[in-house]
């Protein structure tokens, strides 16, 4: 008998093959238990995330890091976290989702694990050539890692990472979206006047919206802000964001003062008498 075929019936029919599954080798729990509430030395870690980059693929991985994050937020509300906050933002008090403690080391958490687990996937050469050993600790296995995937051009996932053109074409087309929702919205509530043919329409309503689209700018301006703020008190803790501050406002105070001091530099132009005024006196 075929090794394909079974017998049905008293009559040959095909095996359907089982599906192909990879094995599930990393789990959230697995990863909230072993870097969140554990302190385990950077050796025992690094030994961790090498397993990891051999048994896991990337899909697990970013399940399984948001899950251990998604943990972390349970155990911070189980704790007594609010779900949300009241912040004023631009003079406004409006409502914000919490961070606790512990999302917030997840998260950090999240970041080392999947730069350093995909150096060591994608980047070896390049993760040996920024300096890591087998005596590298965890966190200055971050900083190689970070050069590694920098180097390659890559992601922590193996996707090649964004150009600047990339970013910037991203960045028009989140502005475009909000101003083009607010324009929609505007022409809902203004229909068109009698007698009022689409190009003055639009152009009506395209004014009565322009101080809520420059609103919606700004909005998303502070939005930016206040998520890369986020980003640099989560991965990095008060003490480097301090130094971050003080750092841009000695670079801002520098810049200015260089340009205070190109004005002054520069000569004002000498003020000349036209030569028909020294003709007009002489006649």
């Amino acid at each position: 008998m075929n090794a394909t075929n079974a017998v049905v019936e008293n009559k040959m029919e095909p095996v359907t093959p089982a599906p192909v599954t990879q094995q599930l080798t990393v789990t959230g729990q697995y990863l909230y238990d072993s870097f969140v509430k554990a302190d385990d030395s950077d050796r025992s870690r690094m030994t961790r995330i090498r397993e990891l980059a051999v048994s896991a693929d990337a899909l697990q991985m970013a399940g399984a890091t948001d899950k251990m994050v998604e943990l972390a937020r349970d155990a911070d509300l189980k704790a007594g976290l609010p779900e949300k906050e009241k912040v004023v933002i631009n003079g406004k008090e409006t409502e914000r989702r919490t961070r606790g403690a512990r999302e917030a080391s997840a998260m950090n958490v999240r970041t080392i694990v999947r730069q350093v687990w995909g150096a060591l996937k994608f980047a070896p050469e390049q993760l040996v050539a920024a300096g890591l050993t087998d005596d590298t600790g965890y966190q200055p296995a971050r900083v190689a890692a970070k050069k590694a995937l920098d180097a390659k051009r890559i992601l922590w996932d193996g996707r090649p990472a964004p150009t600047a053109a990339d970013k910037e074409t991203k960045r028009l087309q989140r502005e475009q979206k909000g101003e083009t929702g607010v324009l929609a919205k505007a022409l809902m509530e203004n229909p068109r006047l009698k007698g009022e043919d689409q190009a003055a329409h639009l152009a009506r309503v395209t004014e009565l919206a322009r101080v809520e689209i420059e609103q919606a700018r700004a909005d998303a301006e502070t939005a930016r802000v206040n998520k890369l703020v986020d980003d640099i008190l989560t991965k990095h803790g008060n003490g480097i964001a301090l130094r971050v501050a003080e750092e841009i406002m000695a670079r801002l105070d520098l810049a200015f003062a260089n340009a205070t001091d190109q004005v002054i530099a520069e000569p004002e132009p000498e003020q000349t008498e036209p030569e028909h005024v020294e003709a007009e006196q002489h006649a």
